[in-house]
Formats: C-alpha cells, structure tokens, sequence
C-alpha cells in the first residue's frame, strides 16, 4: 500500500474527499510577525544574535533553493504550515536574502511544538517556501512588500526515523522535501531538498497592449473604440476611461500602472480585489466624444468566438495570497497586475482564462462573440 499523508490534505488545504475547495485568501494584510525567536538563533562566534537571516559563508546548507525568475533583491521565508480548517502561514521558521539563482540555506533547529504525529510513528514538521520583493533590503518581511513566488515542494522535517513503509519511499530523519498531490487522499512525491524549485512569477504585469484587425459590419468612420470598466458596464459610474478614441484598423489599445480605484472589486470568493475592462466598439450617437447613454454598441474584442477582457489583480500581499495564486488562481491562468483573458459567452458557467501574450495582437473586433448574444440591438444603458 503507497503511503500518504492524509491529514495534511484533510485538515485546511484544498482537497480532501468531499471536503470543499478552499480557494480563498486575504489580499493584503500580511501576518507574518509570530517570527520564532527562541529556537531559530544563530549562534556563530561573531556573537549574532539575530533570528532567521543568517547567511554567513560557514553555514551548513541543509536546504538548497533553484529559482526560476528574477530574484536580484529578494528575500525569502519558510512558512510553517500548522493542518488546521483554516490557510495560515503566520509562524516564520527561517528567513533571508535571496543571494543568487541557487540559494542554499540552514534553517537551524526545528521547534518541538512545530512537530506533529500526522501518522502513527510520523512525526513532522512541513514548510512553505515563499519569496518577497524586499524593498528595504533587511531580509525581513514588512508590510507592503509583495510576494513574488512561492514553491509547490515543500521542505519537511521528519523527526527520528520515519515508519517502514515511509522509509521505503524515500523519507529519512533529518530534512526531506515532498510535493503533494492535492487532488488526491494524501499522496506524495519524495523531491530532493537541496533542489527545490521556486518560479518567481507572481511579479506584477504592470502594462500590457492588444490589439488586431476590424472585421465589424458598420463602417469603421461612424464608430469610436473604448474600453470601459466592468464596474460602468454593470450600472455602476463611468470614470478614469483607461482609453478612449477614434476606430481605425488595424488597432491597438496599451493600459499601465495600477487599476483605478473606482474600477475595483473586492471579490470575497477569490479573496482578491480586481478590476476588469471591456474594449468595444460604439457609435456616438450624442457626439459626446465618450461613451454615454444612448450610445449603441457594435463589436467586442474577439478571439475566435470567445470575447476577450482585460484584468487587473492585486499583488500577493501575504503568503496566504500567494499560495492561493499559484495552487488555485493559476488553473485559469490569472496572475498580479494585468492579463488578457478570453471568455465563452456560449458557456453555462462562463470563466475567464488567460491569454498566452502572443495572442494579444492578433484579435478581432466583431460582432461575432459580444457578451451578450444576440449583438445588441437598442442603445446601451450606462447608468
């Protein structure tokens, strides 16, 4: 029988049999502060005494880390992960600099109280490992500092020599790293600590530009090409139009910096606040010169038949948030800062999926995938 480990799934991750996903965390809000300081200390005849950022050269490397991305100016932490109903990460084992591509770390001592019985005979302590922008370069994580990326293998301290059937698959005293299979009852691969992947790819998008041809019925002249907020298209205030002008063909809309803040949304369910954007077509009927009542939609951002918006999300604040970006947001593609994302209007429970960036140029504006078939007939109501 292939051993697993069930109470890690069980208990607060995001799947165990019929237990629901949990696919939510706080976007902002960081609390990562219960840094042990008791156990972690390093005590090198230098006298340092500061906890979790020792990075001297004589340090004995226990854990090596192999990041994909860019890492010049980050730190790093590993999160102990306490199987509970609830997704925190708020006690911090070790953390430091990010010191090159490969970084090899000793975390010290594991505290005892860290240390579960999981299964009889299986006692351990597991890790998350996460990586942050650290903007003041103390190699402590301060709130407002975002993070960048987290790992899907695990560091697991495995106290005293783990049962048979553990043993046999891999797991020895001492350090170990796991990943898990969360679609399963609690079945892991052993990985190799001292080669720990972590993809730096929760750096925010800060600008993005798409664009295509016009394959539209109306004449190119009588239209003005917008892009208005899912906040405006919903009943809510038109403001801070992120772009706005005269139809030509080929064309091209660029957006940059954060959303505005009248274009966000909190979204509870994704624990996330995001803003999201609808280019389209229109003919000014009041020759306003902007999108306004009475004015009549014509074509939408197509990519085949599916209509294409853009988004915005917030960065990953909290280890939380990054863990729920990378094991969750990451099935549709959704990442901090701007994306493209196409969706089926023909779908009984439409979702947006992510672009790949080569598809940004090589949409279509067309009556053929508008959201709310058939093409709209009357003048759009924006109040």
């Amino acid at each position: 029988m292939k051993p697993n480990i069930p109470l890690l799934l069980c208990l607060g991750l995001l799947a165990c049999g019929d237990k629901d996903v949990d696919d939510t965390a706080p976007p902002e809000g960081d609390t990562d502060t219960d840094t042990d300081t008791d156990t972690d200390t390093d005590t090198d005849a230098d006298g340092d005494t500061d906890a979790d950022t020792d990075t001297d050269a004589d340090v004995d490397t226990v854990l090596s880390f192999d990041i994909d991305g860019e890492w010049d100016g980050t730190a790093m932490s590993l999160s102990w992960f306490l199987p509970g109903e609830d997704l925190e990460f708020s006690t911090i084992l070790w953390e430091g600099a990010v010191t090159g591509a490969t970084t090899g770390i000793d975390p010290g001592p594991v505290p005892a109280e860290q240390i579960s019985e999981v299964e009889p005979g299986l006692h351990l302590a597991l890790y998350v490992p996460a990586m942050y922008a650290d903007d003041d370069g103390d190699a402590i994580h301060d709130e407002g500092e975002i993070y960048v990326g987290v790992s899907r293998i695990w560091p697991v301290w495995i106290e005293g020599d783990p049962p048979t059937e553990y043993a046999a698959a891999g797991l020895v005293a001492g350090w170990n790293a796991i990943e898990l299979d969360f679609g399963s009852d609690g079945d892991f691969t052993v990985e190799d600590p001292m080669a720990i992947p972590i993809d730096a790819d929760l750096w925010p998008t800060e600008s993005l530009e798409i664009g295509g041809t016009y394959g539209g019925a109306a004449p190119i002249g009588s239209q003005r090409l917008t892009l208005i907020s899912g906040v405006g298209m919903e009943g809510g205030e038109i403001s801070d139009l992120l772009y706005d002008g005269a139809l030509t063909d080929p064309w091209s809309i660029s957006v940059s910096g954060d959303a505005p803040e009248s274009h966000r949304v909190d979204q509870p369910e994704f624990g996330l606040t995001m803003a999201w954007e609808y280019p389209f077509t229109y003919i000014d009927n009041d020759g306003s010169g902007g999108p306004s009542d009475g004015d009549l939609p014509m074509s939408f951002a197509c990519l085949g038949r599916d209509y294409v918006l853009l988004y915005w999300m917030t960065p990953a604040a909290s280890v939380e948030a990054a863990f729920t970006y990378a094991y969750s947001w990451s099935t549709y593609g959704w990442a901090p800062g701007w994306f493209a994302a196409s969706v089926d209007p023909r779908s009984s429970e439409p979702m947006p999926y992510a672009l790949d960036p080569s598809e940004y140029g090589n949409l279509e504006l067309s009556e053929a995938c508008n959201p709310w078939p058939p093409p709209p007939a009357g003048p759009l109501s924006l109040k």
